[in-house]
């Protein structure tokens, strides 16, 4: 096994269409029939089985695996001592100032829009933050809450917790280890059986705080693993097309079943299967395509490797800011989805650009490395 270090270009453009997707995936929960912190009186079955349904098996597990790699990528040149330092200033810091200082924001917004509080936002930041000792960490109608940051809180975890497993896989016992155990899926189809093994993380029982993290640690955890084993990207290559194609059924599949009446939307144990295995297939169809069509440097990766994280922490509120205003207007679903999803891309850049990439200050709080002049 060989050291990797160079820049992984695919991984970053994988990454950077993660984020971009965020924006059209969060802006259709406001015209889904479910709830979230905004609701419109109007809903879109399209938005929930077009957009929804086929992002959610493989968005978030996506950005967790990309993640792991990036670990991969980059522990074995630090000390404990320095990459617990790194991982404090590019996910502590940033979850921190998100959670007391962006977050509430958008809380505002959905307790305006839900009714739970009516008054100015300095006149709510008391009664919000007097909600903390609570269960319910989405916080749907305007409580304290940890809302979309939990990806920051999750990442933070696992960086922290599986960095013993990361140094093991990096000495000479632990790579022949990961060598050994990437040879017993060189065999055909072997690495399509793994969500046979993983779809039990996903039990609602193994759930924290409304989210699957066990499963989601798995995947954080593999992301390392392929990076760091060059055996698994042969493999993922030569199961890429399959992997692709089994995707597809996944998720193509439940449509015809529930529009069939065979099955009804959240049949528990259809539900699982289908989400595990056609979140599995899709991640080996990405890394393995990825690989093969995404490898170029561009400037707009060299943008976006940096405004990722202030983009991701920002979207969300002034999403939910902005779409409480145009629920007001009453406005088509289509016109909606459409102006919220563009007002909320463009303001959450300009907000970046204006107000935190050129000041050091901002920067240093959402996990940004200070510009060398």
């Amino acid at each position: 096994m060989h050291e990797q270090s160079s820049r992984r270009y695919d991984l970053d453009w994988l990454r950077t269409i993660a984020i971009w997707l965020l924006v059209p995936f969060h802006s259709a929960n406001v015209y889904a029939p479910h709830r979230w912190y905004l609701d419109s009186d109007t809903t879109s079955p399209i938005l929930q089985y077009g957009l929804i349904d086929s992002l959610n098996p493989w968005h978030m597990p996506l950005l967790f695996l990309i993640a792991g790699a990036a670990t991969g990528l980059t522990v074995h040149r630090q000390s404990n001592q320095a990459y617990r330092t790194a991982r404090w200033h590019r996910l502590g810091i940033p979850l921190l100032v998100g959670w007391l200082a962006i977050v509430p924001i958008g809380q505002y917004f959905a307790a305006l829009h839900h009714g739970t509080f009516t008054g100015s936002f300095w006149q709510f930041l008391p009664d919000y933050f007097a909600s903390i000792p609570r269960t319910d960490w989405a916080g749907f109608t305007g409580e304290f809450a940890i809302a979309h940051l939990w990806f920051l809180a999750a990442l933070w975890l696992y960086s922290l917790v599986l960095l013993p497993l990361f140094r093991f896989c990096h000495r000479p016992t632990g790579q022949q280890t990961l060598h050994n155990l990437a040879t017993r899926f060189t065999q055909p189809g072997v690495i399509l059986l793994i969500p046979c093994g993983t779809v039990l993380l996903l039990l609602p029982s193994l759930w924290i705080a409304g989210r699957a993290l066990f499963y989601y640690a798995f995947i954080y955890a593999v992301g390392f693993l392929w990076i760091t084993e060059p055996q698994f990207e042969m493999i993922i290559h030569r199961h890429r097309s399959i992997a692709l194609i089994l995707a597809g059924c996944c998720l193509v599949l439940p449509l015809g079943l529930y529009a069939s009446g065979i099955a009804t939307p959240n049949t528990l144990i259809l539900d699982f299967l289908l989400y595990v295995c056609g979140s599995w297939y899709i991640l080996l169809a990405l890394w393995g395509y990825g690989r093969q069509y995404l490898s170029q440097p561009s400037s707009i990766l060299t943008y976006w490797n940096e405004a990722g994280l202030p983009f991701y922490i920002l979207h969300q509120p002034i999403m939910i800011g902005l779409g409480y205003d145009l629920l007001s207007l009453h406005l088509s679903i289509l016109t909606g989805f459409t102006i919220l999803s563009l007002g909320t891309f463009t303001l959450s850049l300009l907000i970046y650009e204006i107000a935190i990439r050129p000041i050091h200050i901002m920067r240093f709080l959402f996990g940004l490395k200070r510009v060398q002049r």
